[in-house]
């Protein structure tokens, strides 16, 4: 791929296909000078035109195909429970959304480009201009799609009043993203759509296992689709539903609040072993010791399932005493003396404490992530949270969406709490993920909502 600078003399860039996968995105680099290059998102002079690298022309710097030439959206995704959402860029998938992430938390990217023949890493950074005209089409945009809905609403409603103010709620998100860009649209001195604007605690809602449980009325739906062999090839018959059912099991046994007490009597064992280890009780001791470490992560196991053990926890390592490793084969070998090598081998353990991994949706193949809900869950004490949105419009700002899974369950969430206007509005979208690995999946023509 060759892109060009639009320096006084402009360069050709090579890039390669490692790089092309990071900027195929309706992004190109500019300005390279001392070992840094600026990034620039593409810009057109209208919604059909050709790519224009190095077009400074353009006040949309965003381009948002319809919403630019109607007022209207920049695309609908519909989601569950008859809402729709609102994607108001045309960045897809995660690296370029990243860059802009950078910016808040002054980080930068390095790659390496071949400039006129020559290969140099650049420290590719999006520049301050660039990025505040960004952030004024983006509250014009978020502004537009408010509009929209009001329209529709008056048009469809006749006692709606329009709107008092618009809460804006940041989907909690393992980056500070989606906080910072609301806050961006709070602080904005002419609100939106001329409308006051108020942030929502992104506690309102918390991610919560406990109560994961299939869409029933989504997979009936869907129920030709569900019921249909998951992988596109490989002997494995499972259904996406079966894989879902799994999925529940693996997912919904082992929550930090429900079972902290078996984790916790884990690393007590743990500790018990490494004491026993570092005093030198006898070996009998520390074999018992070790059985009942055993027999704790046995009953994680049990609620788990064996295939989920490795992949359910973080190990927290820590550097007192000798390495985990040389550690763990020590104290190994003084089990086996007492129990048997045959013992061991099929009860071995690193003897390291472990805690729940962070659950992460994204993780999810999309149709697993449609087919369930009861994502997230409301807080308790949320009444002030709750008065603020009152009468005003409930926009939901996420950074990114895919199939609409996280905004689907916030929106029931939502209108389980009685909020009536809701507004879910993304910043980009991501690939859909109908893959494990090398192993496709077969995914849906079309969902019926």
């Amino acid at each position: 791929m060759v892109l060009y600078t639009n320096d006084a003399k402009p360069k050709k860039i090579y890039i390669n296909e490692e790089q092309l996968e990071v900027l195929n995105e309706d992004v190109y680099v500019s300005g390279l000078k001392r070992k840094k290059a600026k990034l620039s998102y593409n810009k057109r002079q209208n919604a059909n035109s050709t790519r224009n690298i190095g077009n400074y022309n353009s006040n949309d710097m965003l381009n948002t195909g319809k919403m630019d030439q109607d007022n209207s959206d920049t695309f609908i995704v519909p989601l569950k429970g008859g809402v729709n959402s609102y994607n108001i860029t045309s960045i897809k998938g995660t690296e370029v959304m990243h860059y802009f992430k950078n910016k808040f938390s002054n980080k930068t990217t390095n790659i390496n480009i071949e400039v006129n023949g020559e290969k140099s890493e650049y420290e590719l950074m999006m520049e301050d201009s660039e990025f505040r005209e960004f952030i004024n089409t983006f509250v014009s945009k978020v502004s537009r799609v408010v509009n929209h809905v009001s329209k529709e609403l008056a048009s469809s409603d006749k006692n709606f009043n329009g709107f008092k103010g618009v809460s804006i709620y940041p989907v909690p998100s393992s980056s500070n993203f989606n906080d910072n860009m609301a806050s961006i649209l709070e602080n904005y001195n002419i609100g939106i759509s001329g409308l006051p604007c108020r942030k929502i605690d992104t506690r309102l809602f918390e991610k919560d296992l406990s109560n994961l449980q299939k869409d029933q009325d989504f997979i009936n739906k869907n129920k030709e689709y569900f019921n249909g062999r998951y992988f596109q090839k490989g002997e494995d018959n499972k259904s996406h539903l079966d894989v879902m059912n799994d999925t529940i099991r693996k997912f919904k046994n082992v929550t930090a609040a429900q079972d902290q007490e078996l984790i916790n009597n884990y690393n007590m064992w743990v500790n018990k072993v490494i004491i026993s280890y570092r005093n030198k009780v006898s070996p009998q001791k520390l074999a018992q010791n070790y059985n009942n470490l055993v027999q704790a992560r046995n009953a994680i196991r049990t609620k788990l399932g064996k295939g989920r053990w490795d992949n359910a926890f973080s190990k927290i390592k820590y550097a007192k005493g000798p390495s985990v490793d040389e550690r763990t084969a020590n104290i190994q070998n003084i089990v086996a003396s007492v129990m048997g090598k045959t013992y061991v081998t099929n009860n071995k353990i690193d003897i390291v404490e472990i805690s729940p991994l962070n659950f992460q949706i994204k993780n999810f193949t999309d149709d697993v992530r449609m087919g369930l809900q009861n994502f997230f869950k409301a807080q308790d004490g949320i009444e002030e949270e709750l008065a603020k949105i009152e009468g005003t419009v409930f926009v939901i700002f996420d950074d990114n969406v895919s199939g609409g899974a996280t905004l689907s369950d916030i929106c029931y969430q939502a209108k389980k709490l009685g909020i009536k206007y809701i507004i879910p509005i993304t910043f980009g979208q991501m690939r859909t993920k109908y893959s494990l690995g090398t192993m496709k999946i077969n995914a849906p023509d079309k969902w019926n909502f």
